[in-house]
């Protein structure tokens, strides 16, 4: 059965010290750092590094990039290297919203849909999340919204919030899978406007 290490006593494997190096110092959180070292993070591990170096050239936002997706596995989530998108816990957990995403093919046809659309479009830097508290968490003009995609963080990550608050007339729950992903479709195609025109506010 998989063990955790105990903290303080995680090695610097190979891969882990080099991580290290590759990352700014601190820029992981010291959690998250502690799960990375487990024997059973090693696939993980490799792929983070074949992503910042390899395939990146150690650039700053696929650093940035890595560190959410370490995150957001280690919380649950999953992350997509090739296609640069996390799934968060909080939309994984969501079955309904999980069905929908799988059902449709995951990030791979989503790009191939924004591809038919415009050969320079991607779904890269994408995460996905589910928002129970939708209704406490923005303002009242959103409540009817199944979804809202925020404006881009600094390391370029677009977080796309999926309304699942029952308080709320926009819950996606609530709503017919052919509108779930209607959904994911019309957010995505959002998100790219985020990237292509530079909005930093609403698009």
């Amino acid at each position: 059965m998989p063990t955790e290490p105990i903290p303080g006593e995680e090695e610097c494997t190979t891969s882990l010290c080099t991580l290290d190096t590759v990352l700014e110092p601190n820029a992981l959180e010291a959690g998250t750092r502690l799960w990375m070292s487990s024997q059973y993070r090693q696939a993980l591990l490799s792929d983070v590094l074949d992503f910042i170096i390899y395939e990146n050239d150690n650039s700053n936002e696929s650093k940035l990039f890595s560190i959410e997706g370490m995150e957001a596995e280690r919380n649950g989530g999953e992350v997509d290297f090739e296609e640069k998108v996390i799934v968060d816990d909080s939309f994984k957990d969501n079955q309904c919203l999980m069905n929908v995403y799988e059902a449709m093919g995951k990030a791979p046809i989503f790009d191939n849909y924004l591809q038919n659309f415009d050969s320079d479009m991607s779904v890269a830097n994408l995460k996905f999340g589910a928002d129970p508290n939708f209704a406490s968490n923005r303002d009242r003009k959103y409540h009817n919204a199944m979804a809202i995609t925020n404006p881009p963080l600094n390391s370029n990550m677009i977080n796309i919030d999926f309304n699942t608050d029952p308080s709320t007339s926009g819950n996606i729950l609530n709503k017919p899978d052919v509108f779930k992903a209607v959904s994911l479709i019309h957010e995505v195609l959002h998100a790219e406007m985020y990237k292509n025109v530079g909005c930093r506010e609403s698009c």
